[in-house]
């Protein structure tokens, strides 16, 4: 057998027993994933505020229907109904009204 027809065969061959596997190559180590940024929110008082997760936003929504004050959907969205109940609770409790559910206001519905 020639030495070029031999080098074929014993490629072929390791393919077929060995597959893809033969040669393979080390995956990429993974890459560290930077940290997302929440998105700002705009409060009725005009400043700028992180956005808050979608479990707060839904006690909050919740604890609000239990005051009187919030006849929305429970539905985690810091939408602008939840922003206006939010304000509303705020006011009537003597609290800063920004329409997000800062400390003071969780604190305040008993979160």
């Amino acid at each position: 057998m020639k030495p070029r027809l031999a080098m074929m065969c014993v490629l072929t061959l390791s393919v077929m027993l060995f597959g893809p596997f033969a040669f393979a190559q080390e995956p990429p180590p993974p890459q560290a994933q930077e940290p997302q940024e929440r998105p700002m929110i705009t409060g009725l008082d005009g400043k700028e505020y992180e956005s808050y997760k979608t479990s707060v936003i839904e006690a909050v929504q919740t604890a609000l229907q239990r005051e009187g004050v919030y006849s929305g959907a429970v539905n985690g969205v810091l939408d602008e109904t939840t922003m206006q109940a939010i304000g509303e609770f705020q006011k009537q409790n003597g609290i800063h009204v920004s329409g997000v559910p800062s400390p003071k206001t969780r604190e305040a519905l008993g979160l």
